[in-house]
């Protein structure tokens, strides 16, 4: 019987790759942040990092850890909304359907084809990130500010 055995880790590492050459991958790559990448045909939610060893460089699987978890649950009930105008590549940041601001790419420094990777990110960093979210309150005009804490005082 031990003839017919199969070597399932063989399989594993064939199946579930959680490391690849840069070299063999970078075409089906996409830049989220410094050394964060996704693939352009896999799940837009598993991010992957650069990482350079004595061998190469290499593409490597990040691993969710609780606080990522966490935040996913706060994604799906977040009252943040972002949507990019693909014309004229403005971001448009609205709360609980409210518009907030409109803000340009390049106001930003971001290159308009990466602004649709802010609209897939922001929602999630405003609800998590309560410093970037009081960071980004404090970048609204007065009125503006002032406006949104009447009828939303949670943003304080």
């Amino acid at each position: 019987m031990a003839r017919f055995e199969v070597d399932y880790s063989v399989l594993d590492k064939k199946v579930a790759n959680k490391v690849y050459k840069l070299s063999d991958v970078k075409h089906k790559l996409e830049k989220v942040a410094f050394d964060v990448v996704r693939f352009k045909d896999g799940n837009p939610e598993e991010l992957w990092q650069i990482q350079s060893a004595d061998d190469g460089e290499f593409v490597v699987a990040r691993y969710e850890t609780e606080d990522a978890k966490e935040g996913q649950k706060i994604t799906a009930s977040t009252n943040w909304n972002v949507f990019v105008n693909k014309i004229s590549s403005d971001i448009n940041i609205f709360y609980k359907g409210r518009p907030i601001t409109k803000i340009a790419a390049s106001q930003l420094g971001v290159d308009p084809c990466d602004a649709e990777t802010i609209q897939r990110f922001l929602p999630q960093k405003l609800a998590t990130d309560k410093t970037f979210m009081k960071a980004f309150m404090n970048s609204l005009d007065a009125n503006t500010k002032s406006e949104l804490l009447k009828l939303y005082p949670e943003l304080s």
